[in-house]
This record gives C-alpha cells, structure tokens and sequence, in this order.
C-alpha cells in the first residue's frame, strides 16, 4: 500500500509505506524509503518498523530499525489501572 512520496529539500523525496493493518484498521507494519542524496548517503535504504496493540487499543509495542549508526530496538509499554502510560521497556532498560 503505497503513499505518496514526501518531497525533501534539494527535490528528492521520500516515500512512506504502510506495509499491513490489522482488523480494526490501525497500521501493524510500516516502511520509509530514504534515497540517496549527496551528503546524506549513510541514511539511505528502506526501513521498516512494526507496532502491536492491546485489546484496550492502546500501543502494546513497537520494533524500530537500525538507522543512523543505532541497533534496531523492540519497546514495550506499560500502563497503569486507568490506562495512562507507566512505563517503557527497551534495550535500554
């Protein structure tokens, strides 16, 4: 399922794609594709990212990609009893 791409500065752009949806239509899989550009190489290529969610419909977790000289991370988020974010758990802690 493409989109439309994102123009950039310079005439380039980007795309932004949203890859699957799950029965209640919200985004499960996304994908950026960043081109080459002079300068900007070291952030070129496609980059997918996914996300899940809890019966609530609030974010369950996401997985990022490696990007930018950072490892790729998976997050999980915690809520409290009146479904408020609590707390965020990732590579880091």
């Amino acid at each position: 399922m493409s989109a439309a791409p994102t123009p950039r500065p310079g005439g380039l752009a980007y795309i932004n794609n949203i890859g699957a949806y799950d029965s209640l239509y919200r985004p499960t899989r996304t994908r950026v594709i960043v081109p080459s550009a002079a300068g900007e190489d070291g952030l070129k290529g496609t980059y997918s990212a996914s996300v899940s969610y809890n019966l609530d419909g609030t974010v369950c977790g996401i997985s990022d990609p490696a990007a930018g000289g950072l490892p790729a991370e998976s997050m999980i988020y915690g809520y409290n009893e009146l479904g408020m974010p609590k707390d965020l758990n990732g590579a880091a802690g």
